[in-house]
């Protein structure tokens, strides 16, 4: 998936995957929700990748209101270094051909290139990175014991640790690659597991009852998800 050739320094990829869907009763033709919307009410993932440094991003997202598209990819721009209008419009952008997300691009004056619609065999570099953040969710949702609607934490989450290692031997992993830094320098680029069991100190307002002064001053907690700052 990696493209070092210089033509593709300037080149993402954008593109929306459905995490929820409907299914049958058994006893009626009407359709139902299933458990795959997402805590928040998320119902779409947007994937974005740097094609030069295989450096991508997991995104939930409500709807497909070209707006909140327009804020995931203005947030993605930042990351890479593309920090303002201008810089942004000298990016290539391969993406779905879903209106929304066309117009997301055009609105910031970028090239755009995508493939006919239904087809997505014509969208190869696009399809292999969803179909990548989609294993990454179900193994993390497997290995962590949640239900399914824990999705936009394991979807973003993947797509941190995914950044934050070296995926061949002699290779900088893709968060140096994009930032010049390695991940987490403070714990020895240390990174963590979708769902395991940490010590966190809660905030005063989460506290029902004061403490005795012997109790400690950590609880036991579900890690989710990474906040990077």
């Amino acid at each position: 998936f990696d493209r070092k050739d210089d033509r593709y320094e300037s080149t993402i990829t954008l593109d929306q995957v459905g995490m929820s869907h409907s299914r049958k009763k058994k006893s009626s033709d009407d359709a139902e929700p299933t458990d795959d919307k997402g805590i928040g009410n998320y119902r779409y993932g947007i994937v974005l990748c740097k094609v030069s440094q295989n450096f991508w991003q997991f995104k939930p997202i409500r709807s497909l209101d070209s707006h909140e598209a327009k804020r995931v990819f203005r947030e993605f721009c930042g990351m890479i270094g593309k920090t303002d209008s201008d810089m942004i419009a000298t990016l290539t952008v391969h993406c779905d051909a879903h209106a929304s997300l066309i117009r997301v691009a055009t609105d910031y004056g970028c090239s755009v290139s995508h493939g006919p619609p239904g087809r997505p065999q014509a969208n190869a570099e696009i399809e292999r990175k969803i179909g990548v953040a989609l294993s990454g969710i179900r193994a993390y949702l497997a290995q962590a014991g949640l239900p399914n609607c824990f999705w936009p934490f394991a979807g973003h989450c993947f797509a941190i640790n995914s950044n934050a290692v070296s995926h061949k031997p002699g290779q900088v992993s893709s968060y140096k690659a994009v930032t010049g830094n390695n991940w987490n320098m403070k714990d020895k680029n240390r990174t963590f597991i979708f769902g395991e069991l940490v010590m966190f100190r809660p905030s005063p307002t989460m506290l029902k009852d004061k403490p005795a002064k012997l109790d400690s001053t950590l609880q036991p907690g579900i890690f989710l998800d990474y906040y990077v700052n």
